[in-house]
């Protein structure tokens, strides 16, 4: 199992108790907003968040893909330039792996710190 710290710390970089009690609070304000949302809001919310995901991963690692041309490769309307429909392939890539990580990985919490178990 492995874990990593949300907040990085160590002895030569020390975090004052006054950043961490607002880190707190941010997570506590933030668990509380998604707390009372319904479920098919959440749901929606994560579709959009996986396209945008997409389009900067796909920026970041090459020339970047639209997301109106994400879209439509999600309905299987692919461009007929070779490299545009490359860049949708690789767009519902992204998605699909964000798809699979939402589902495999599990998010722990301790105390203040956030982490990921694999």
């Amino acid at each position: 199992m492995y874990t990593t710290s949300t907040i990085p710390q160590s002895e030569h970089f020390p975090l004052k108790q006054e950043i961490l009690n607002k880190a707190e609070q941010i997570i506590i304000e933030s668990a509380k907003l998604t707390g009372n949302l319904n479920i098919h809001i959440i749901n929606a919310i994560k579709e959009n968040l996986r396209t945008i995901n997409s389009y900067y991963s796909n920026k970041i690692e090459s020339e970047g893909t639209h997301p109106i041309d994400i879209e439509r490769a999600m309905k299987n309307q692919f461009s007929q330039d070779d490299k545009k429909k490359s860049m949708q392939q690789l767009s519902l890539v992204h998605i699909e792996v964000q798809k699979y990580l939402e589902t495999t990985i599990v998010i722990g919490v301790c105390g203040l710190y956030q982490f990921i178990i694999i």
